[in-house]
């Protein structure tokens, strides 16, 4: 897998960019993808696509400017850092690539390879802990039950939701083997963890399951390989299905009467 860095530089003076890639092979060596954009329509499209970790945005882009390119993309500039580049060190541009989303400011001239290196890694850095803030707060919140779950069968992390659904707290869950979730069929569990250590995804498997307190629900699941075949682990997703569950139940019940 190429785990080398993706850096898209949007600048429309060749020179400028040649100086831009030079600095970048300088500090990142071999270790860095420089790829080279030198209109605005070509530049937004390139951000658009979301195919690089950091972009280096030059202030003068024609009759337009980098902010404009980064007003127009509003909050799709999440999806990378992008780091505004001028020629002239001047506060009222500073504070407009602020306030459009750039992530840092250089000037052109003054910047040297450390602090190039240093704005576009610490850009990363936080577009990076950001997201994963921001996925937390998704897990965290989210109705249905999601679960991480270890190669040895220990669960790792257990968010609200697996609450709602299981009626274990965190505290109860955390560390404890998956069989505490409470499956009536451990031939059904077993049957889903063989298939997810051979790196195989289960969707909307159903199973009964006896909750903390002794009720009994009914949970439609689905279980994800972390990482096909390394043995890292798994993900559990499971949605409280009883009441839809119950109704089909009543169904069949009343098909079967009334055939006979």
């Amino acid at each position: 897998m190429d785990h080398r860095l993706r850096i898209l530089v949007i600048d429309d003076d060749e020179d400028d960019f040649v100086v831009t890639r030079d600095i970048l092979r300088d500090v990142w060596e071999d270790d860095v993808d420089v790829h080279w954009v030198s209109t605005y329509q070509d530049g937004l499209a390139a951000v658009r696509e979301g195919k690089h970790d950091a972009c280096l945005l030059d202030y003068h882009l024609g009759a337009k400017t980098g902010v404009d390119l980064m007003m127009e993309m509003g909050d799709g500039t999440a999806r990378m850092p992008i780091i505004l580049m001028t020629g002239s060190d001047e506060a009222s541009v500073d504070l407009a690539a602020m306030k459009a989303g750039a992530a840092d400011y250089l000037v052109k001239g003054q910047s040297s390879a450390g602090l190039v290196e240093r704005s576009v890694r610490y850009a990363i850095a936080r577009v990076q802990a950001e997201k994963q803030r921001r996925l937390a707060s998704v897990v965290e919140f989210a109705h249905d039950a999601i679960i991480e779950v270890g190669a040895d069968g220990a669960i790792r992390s257990w968010n609200a939701g697996a609450f709602r659904v299981f009626g274990l707290t965190s505290d109860q869950a955390v560390g404890q083997s998956i069989t505490c979730m409470g499956f009536n069929d451990e031939a059904l569990l077993g049957g889903l963890l063989d298939q997810v250590q051979w790196g195989v995804k289960v969707e909307k498997a159903e199973a009964l399951v006896t909750r903390e307190g002794g009720d009994e629900i009914w949970v439609s699941t689905q279980v994800s390989p972390a990482a096909a075949g390394d043995g890292e682990g798994f993900s559990v997703i499971a949605r409280d299905i009883t009441d839809s569950k119950q109704a089909e139940l009543r169904r069949n019940n009343f098909v079967s009467i009334a055939s006979h």
